[in-house]
């Protein structure tokens, strides 16, 4: 009887896509983490937008490298690290902020942008509201406006802008009505 034998050949098989995101967003009890990689990151957050047109409730949309993440009223804290790459995040706050906010950017090494935009924004009465930047190595951009805001009574408004090595550039624009007991402190340098 004749015996077969059976050939083996090869074959290449395409797996499916996987692509690591470059941008994650992660939200653990009161606080908000944004992180970044390596390369240039572009990251957007939309802070006190509406996200629900049903109820109004207000929260924290951001956008990372072609993707979207939403964020409902419970964040208190927005943490971004960007790490390496020339980075640029873009923050933008408008209307009335009636809760504690906290907001910390950590813009990691390499020539780094930060456009902060508080046009319009009124920090209610009793309300913290801080936003400290942390540019790294390089030459960052460290913008920050402020025009036409608001701090209410006992309320706070912190823009803290901080380059370390390189040189460093900021620009601001503040116009800024303060309740008698409210205040408003402004810090930029290295």
């Amino acid at each position: 009887m004749a015996k077969h034998t059976r050939r083996f050949i090869p074959r290449l098989e395409a797996f499916d896509e996987r692509c690591l995101p470059s941008v994650t967003a992660v939200q653990s009890g009161d606080t908000l983490q944004i992180l970044g990689d390596s390369k240039a990151n572009v990251i957007t957050i939309q802070d006190n937008v509406v996200i629900a047109s049903v109820t109004g409730e207000k929260g924290v949309i951001v956008t990372g490298d072609s993707q979207t993440w939403t964020f409902g009223s419970s964040v208190a804290r927005i943490q971004v690290f960007t790490y390496g790459g020339s980075d640029t995040v873009n923050y933008n706050a408008s209307g009335n902020r009636d809760l504690l906010r906290t907001v910390s950017i950590d813009m990691g090494a390499n020539a780094d942008t930060f456009n902060g935009n508080l046009d319009g924004l009124n920090v209610g009465a009793g309300v913290q509201m801080n936003v400290q930047v942390l540019g790294d190595g390089g030459g960052d951009h460290l913008n920050a406006s402020a025009q036409n805001a608001s701090v209410g009574a006992s309320a706070t408004l912190l823009i803290d802008l901080e380059g370390q090595k390189g040189k460093d550039f900021f620009s601001t624009n503040y116009s800024v009505a303060v309740d008698s007991t409210g205040s408003f402190q402004h810090f930029e340098g290295q």
